[in-house]
């Protein structure tokens, strides 16, 4: 990544089998294996503030034949997991690692940024060199943060858009800003 230098890179497709380990998670219904490995994956990303693109979602994935091309299984939803499931996430698959904060707008350099999907904990750190009335925005999904979440923040003023899962933060200064996101138990 660095000897690429300062250019806007994006990864096209990333992902992971949903069939590994001989598809036990089809049988047993537990896809934590799955989850962490796609956190990994994320977390490789997300720690070289790059930009990415998950693969896949097919809409016809199922269990036995996967995404009904050339043998994978890379979908983050499937039929066969929407069986034994209701609501607008059924058939996901490792939602918890799809689904997370992430910076939408940032008013300033980012620097870090970290997700740690378990503790439900959400650092952003970037840096603002000049004053401006535009917020930064940060996605914070119902999944990790719906019962609730604290913030704690460099100096400046904050307020979350419900409708949008939006946390809008906007600086009162310049120089190296941090926003901690954290669920509530």
């Amino acid at each position: 990544v660095h000897a690429l230098g300062q250019r806007p890179t994006l990864v096209g497709e990333f992902g992971i089998p949903f069939d590994m380990q001989e598809k036990a998670a089809f049988r047993t219904g537990d896809f934590t294996t799955q989850a962490e490995a796609l956190d990994r994956s994320f977390r490789a990303m997300e720690s070289n503030l790059l930009n990415y693109t998950l693969w896949n979602y097919t809409s016809d994935n199922d269990n036995t034949r996967g995404d009904q091309w050339n043998g994978e299984d890379l979908s983050i939803f499937s039929l066969s997991q929407k069986k034994s499931a209701s609501g607008p996430d059924a058939g996901g698959r490792a939602l918890e690692a799809a689904i997370r904060p992430y910076a939408f707008k940032v008013a300033g350099e980012p620097l870090a940024h970290y997700f740690d999907y378990e503790e439900g904990q959400y650092v952003l750190r970037f840096h603002v060199h000049r004053v401006t009335n535009l917020p930064t925005e940060i996605f914070v999904p119902d999944i990790h943060f719906g019962k609730g979440f604290d913030v704690w923040h460099s100096p400046g003023q904050l307020a979350f858009d419900e409708a949008n899962d939006l946390l809008l933060f906007t600086s009162t200064g310049v120089g190296e800003q941090v926003i901690v996101i954290r669920k509530r138990d």
